[in-house]
Order: structure tokens, then sequence, then C-alpha cells
């Protein structure tokens, strides 16, 4: 039975990931959509996330403790623009929808671009995680669309940052890879039991082909890529305290929203991507 409530709650989290109905409204959102700053932030929900009492509910999903806003506390002399929004696609970074287009927060005024996008492409995200933590659905189907969408990925993300770089041709641009949500060993990991071998391999080689592919086009585009690694296993099965990715968000010092980064992780991508934007 346990393993049973386990699936049940993961389908019902996949489904529940980047919905504002998942989201409680809070504080006003000062920064949203501010236009000639400085700093901007754009991108999905791997930046503008945060915890579920930080959360605001609007034209986008955003939130006062996200890894966007943490990087901005360290720039205290350098005005933000927060126009990431959770769910985000490479397609709004460009394009009109209720998420963007995100490049009209950019400007020649743009000193400092933060950026995560790719992972809500063609569903990859959330397919993966639905599918992929329950051997039973991850299915060859499943598996087989996942790896296309990988494959048309690139191509994507070239057209997204070279619209960036357009829009802010003096910035200095960091990419942000996505934190793993599982460890490279899973033994002794509730999701072993749930998953099963083979769906949580494959569910482990997509996200490092994600993260690849990432990493790939920041490089071609002459942007740096702000690497998730870290030492040691932070991922949803290390102990309470020491996650950077949370499972449901509100355990202990978890502070984050299913699937997303928690306090923690959120300060170390923000640290790292702080480190990035201003090296020498």
């Amino acid at each position: 039975m346990r393993n049973v409530a386990h699936r049940a709650f993961l389908l019902a989290a996949a489904g529940l990931l980047l919905s504002p109905a998942a989201l409680s409204s809070a504080a006003p959102v000062d920064p949203s959509h501010r236009t000639d700053a400085q700093f901007v932030a754009i991108g999905d929900s791997y930046i503008d996330s945060g915890s579920y009492a930080g959360s605001i509910v609007g034209p986008c999903i955003q939130a006062t403790d996200s890894v966007a806003r943490l990087i901005a506390a360290k720039m205290p002399e350098t005005s933000f623009g927060d126009w990431g929004c959770g769910g985000a696609e490479t397609s709004d970074i460009t394009q009109v929808s209720g998420m963007g287009p995100q490049v009209n927060g950019l400007s020649a005024a743009t000193e400092f671009v933060a950026l995560s996008i790719g992972g809500n492409d063609e569903n990859l995200f959330v397919s993966v995680i639905s599918n992929c933590f329950v051997a039973a659905t991850c299915t060859q189907a499943v598996r087989d669309q996942s790896a296309a969408s990988l494959a048309r990925l690139p191509a994507r993300l070239d057209a997204a940052y070279s619209a960036i770089r357009e829009h802010a041709p003096h910035a200095e641009i960091a990419v942000l890879g996505y934190l793993n949500i599982v460890p490279e060993d899973t033994v002794g990991c509730f999701v072993e039991a749930i998953a099963g071998p083979s769906a949580l391999a494959f569910n482990k080689g997509a996200q490092k082909a994600l993260n690849s592919a990432v990493a790939a086009a920041a490089d071609r585009a002459g942007f740096t890529f702000v690497d998730p690694a870290s030492e040691g296993d932070h991922s949803i099965c290390a102990p309470v305290g020491q996650r950077y990715v949370s499972f449901v968000g509100v355990e202990p010092g978890e502070g984050g929203t299913f699937f997303h980064p928690t306090r923690l992780g959120r300060e170390y991508m923000a640290e790292k991507a702080y480190a990035a934007l201003t090296a020498d």
C-alpha cells in the first residue's frame, strides 16, 4: 500500500508541478516585468520558484524567495527586473504569451542576465517526472518521445539565446543548469523501489542529456553555464536538511515546491550564478 500511495502522489505532484492552482498568493511583486533594469532574470520555475509561502500567482508564477531574487539580493545597488515565469518554454523568451516575450525585459542597459530554460519544452520535464518515477508508465513510447524532444531542444535553445543576446548586447549572461532530482547511486532510496532500475536509469539519463544540451548551447552562444553539480548527494534521496531539490517541499527546512529547488538548493545556485556573473 505504501508503494501505491507513493505512485499516486507522484502522478498528482507532477500534474501540479507548475500549476498556479497549486500555489498561494503572497506579497506584491515589485520587480516583476520592470523595464530598463541592470540585472534581469528570465526563464522558468527553476529560477523563479520558491517556497509555497513565498509564491506569487499573477500573470507569471514567481516567488519572493526564488533563485532570481536571491541573486538580486547580492546586488543591492543594481536595479532588478524579474521576467521569469513558472512553466515557461524557450518560445516564451521571444513570443507573445502569458509568460512572454521575456526579452522585453532586456535592453542595452542590462548588465547581467540569469537564465533557466529548456526543461518545459514539449512537456519534457513533467513527462519524465510523471512517467519515469513509476516503472509501469515509463513505456518505450514515453522514452522515444522524450528522446525526440531532447533532440529538437538545441535548435530551440540557440534561437532563444540569440534573441537574448540581441536584446541585451552588453550583458554578462549566466545559464543555470537543472539540479539533480535523483542521485547517481539510488541504492537505499525510496525511488528505486517505486520506479525500478530501468525507468530510473532513463530518468537520470534524460536529466543529464537536458543539462548537456543547455551547457552546449550556452557555450555556442558565448554565455556562462552554471553547473549544478555538487559534492555529495543533495537530491530528493538525501537526508532532510541536505536536499537541494524537494520531493514535496514541506519537510523541515525544505522551503520548496514539488521537485523544485529547496531553500538550500536555491541559495547554492544563486551563489554559483552570482559568482559567474561577477567573475573578472
